[in-house]
């Protein structure tokens, strides 16, 4: 289920669902379906893996200014907000 997926979080406000469409239309070659989970975790679909790890290894990405921090979705993901404390630098 999980497989195509990437998880990720924006630091700060959230800036919007079009803001965030205008951002992945914008950014990234590959296209993804994405929902906000309630704990404000947003999990992007992608059809292939291929495209996934693309994003993934395509370096920092900012919406409005902000660091959207992503991941693979680990096997046993929680959606804690705990999970969002830590981030890369």
């Amino acid at each position: 289920m999980w497989k195509l997926c990437l998880i990720g979080y924006i630091a700060g406000k959230f800036p919007g669902f079009s803001t965030l469409i205008k951002f992945i239309n914008s950014s990234w070659k590959n296209k993804a379906n994405f929902t906000m989970h309630d704990s404000g975790w947003i999990i992007f679909a992608f059809s292939l893996e291929l495209e996934m790890l693309d994003v993934l290894g395509g370096g920092r990405c900012f919406v409005n200014g902000r660091p959207l921090i992503l991941k693979v979705v680990p096997e046993f993901f929680s959606f804690k907000t705990s999970d969002m404390v830590h981030m890369p630098i």
